[in-house]
């Protein structure tokens, strides 16, 4: 038999339902008088605190989702006494804290306070709140106003001073270690943005144009763009650049099939003849019979580089996707074949007007007089 028929041997805790004249007259006699006989007296405060013990119970024993459930029944109480009413909230507030709801802590803590400024713990739970969403300041701001109330209203609450006092301490290190870690990325980022704008300086100074990359093995260099080379040895310091440099050729002279060498560190005052040698191990037969060349206008100009309306007038519009490889230009388009003597400085043939730098220098390997399709 069900205990709603029987209200005095309800379960402990179990809400009794309070029944208006109506409804009692479609259930037993019993039962309607034990409900009003219950209920009559009972205040919104006396409820809500059954209720909250119950939450408090389950709250203990780690069921934090019941003990939610028991805390916003005991809110819905609508208690008249603002400490009970804020008390209410405030538990509420720890079990969202428990679960995770960190704003939904927050809004209940910050209703909680309104209601009463004396309730430190609602305080310090919108810290614990604030601390979860890395709201740093805000943490310790609360945090603070708990510790302020509890010195100056209930100093023999001394291990909740001491815990208190922790927490900001510890907040107030994350807090330093976060201000260091940004400090160091703003750093970072200025010393990235000088250097770029260092390095774009010294190419414009050298008439060097920048395109799109030929060849998909040239994303997959290290590094696969010029640096920066700082000379100490004399009064001053002297900057110049260096470069990754690819030398393709065709697997046998006449064929179709090509490979290539990359040279990573390629001095801008070295000449062409350096790099032939480098990657031929000082093979000087081969040097006589060779030529490198390259292709007028082999590739777009990349958006954003250092071209000058001249330079679009020469080479047409930047190509303005960032992962463009190789070359859209048609046969018509593409300018003709040119040989470069091989004893060239590299800082020379990047700033001859009719070369754009494929990312970094590419330049053919070829027999004398080959020129490919």
């Amino acid at each position: 038999m069900d205990w709603e028929e029987f209200p005095l041997f309800a379960p402990d805790g179990a809400a009794v339902e309070e029944l208006d004249l109506s409804a009692s007259a479609q259930r037993s006699t019993a039962y309607s008088a034990l409900s009003h006989l219950l209920h009559d007296d009972e205040t919104p405060e006396e409820r809500a605190e059954l209720l909250r013990d119950q939450g408090n119970r389950c709250f203990k024993y780690g069921d934090y989702r019941t003990a939610l459930e028991l805390y916003s029944r005991a809110v819905e109480c609508k208690c008249t006494d603002d400490q009970v009413a804020s008390m209410n909230l405030s538990n509420r507030a720890f079990a969202h804290l428990k679960l995770g709801n960190f704003g939904r802590a927050i809004e209940d803590c910050e209703r909680a306070r309104a209601l009463d400024s004396s309730n430190y713990k609602a305080a310090f739970r919108q810290a614990c709140a604030e601390l979860e969403l890395g709201r740093l300041e805000h943490a310790t701001e609360h945090a603070r106003i708990a510790l302020e109330w509890l010195k100056v209203n209930r100093p023999e609450l001394e291990k909740e001073i001491s815990s208190t006092e922790h927490f900001i301490a510890s907040v107030g290190l994350q807090q330093q270690k976060l201000d260091r870690m940004r400090q160091v990325a703003e750093d970072s980022k200025s010393q990235t943005l000088r250097a770029e704008e260092e390095l774009q300086k010294m190419l414009e100074s050298r008439s060097t144009v920048v395109g799109h990359y030929l060849f998909a093995q040239q994303k997959q260099c290290e590094p696969n763009g010029p640096r920066v080379v700082v000379d100490d040895s004399g009064a001053e310091p002297k900057r110049s650049l260096s470069w990754p440099v690819m030398i393709v050729y065709p697997e046998e002279f006449g064929d179709e099939e090509l490979r290539c060498d990359i040279i990573a560190d390629f001095h801008e005052d070295s000449t062409l003849l350096d790099g032939v040698m480098a990657i031929s191990e000082n093979n000087s037969e081969l040097v006589q019979n060779i030529e490198l060349i390259y292709r007028k206008r082999w590739t777009r100009l990349k958006d954003g580089a250092a071209a000058t309306p001249a330079h679009v007038e020469r080479f047409g519009e930047p190509e303005r996707d960032p992962y463009f490889v190789g070359s859209l230009l048609g046969p018509d388009d593409v300018g003709a074949w040119v040989s470069l003597p091989l004893k060239t400085r590299l800082r020379v043939a990047l700033g001859r007007e009719d070369y754009i730098t494929p990312g970094f220098p590419v330049f053919h390997m070829v027999p004398k007089g080959y020129r490919p399709k």
